[in-house]
């Protein structure tokens, strides 16, 4: 009795074991299969750690070369705003300098302007003082003309009046042999004296129409002298 029991209890054990060992190499196979899976799985996840690596490398060297273009680009900008500040200091330094350049050129530029007012003002004061200078001199002149000119007629009609007394003489003394001789010679010698003295007339009557107009033009001069105003020059 014992005996079959045992043997039951062996045989059961050993059908559990054999069920387990079924179990067992379902769930190996099971197990090969998620090992197989798994397998696959890590090297696919090793692929991608290596690329995500290398990824991770060459991002890194980007970052650092990016880093590193950013120091530069910053150093640069640095240097750009120091020398923009020292050119723009620079500039307001010459600004600076033009501008009182400008006011002392602008206040030059006034004084010489007042100063070329006054020396124009002298000029035209001069020229105008010169002119009239010039005109009274010439006014002197054409009077020392006209009185060396009314010396010579002077002197021509005291010419032509001796000249006309002697003729007068001569037809006096004519007209005496005219009528003491009768001689038809002496006519044309009256005719001659005649028309000699009828010269010697008209000769009178040019040098007094002569003289009438000098003595217009002297009176003509002396009035415009006598209207032309004084100029006053005033220099500061």
């Amino acid at each position: 009795m014992d005996l079959a029991k045992r043997i039951d209890h062996m045989t059961w054990k050993s059908e559990m074991m054999e069920k387990k060992m079924q179990d067992m190499a379902s769930s190996s196979l099971m197990m090969n299969k998620v090992i197989t899976t798994t397998t696959d799985s890590i090297n696919d996840l090793n692929e991608e750690m290596t690329e995500l690596k290398i990824q991770l490398e060459t991002g890194f060297e980007t970052e650092q070369d990016l880093r590193t273009s950013l120091n530069q680009a910053e150093g640069r900008i640095k240097l750009g705003e120091e020398d923009h500040n020292r050119y723009m200091a620079q500039r307001e330094s010459i600004l600076q300098t033009n501008l009182g350049g400008v006011e002392s050129s602008l206040e030059e530029n006034k004084r010489l302007a007042e100063k070329y007012t006054i020396l124009q003002q002298q000029f035209l004061n001069n020229k105008a003082a010169l002119l009239r200078e010039f005109e009274r001199r010439v006014f002197r002149e054409h009077n020392l003309k006209d009185h060396r000119e009314l010396s010579v007629l002077q002197e021509r009609m005291h010419e032509a009046l001796e000249y006309y007394y002697r003729l007068r003489g001569l037809q006096n003394r004519a007209g005496i042999a005219h009528f003491e001789l009768r001689a038809a010679e002496n006519g044309g010698k009256l005719v001659y004296l005649q028309s000699e003295m009828m010269r010697v007339i008209e000769h009178i009557n040019r040098f007094l129409e002569a003289n009438n107009t000098a003595h217009k033009v002297i009176s003509k001069e002396a009035a415009k002298v006598a209207r032309t105003p004084p100029v006053n020059v005033t220099v500061s």
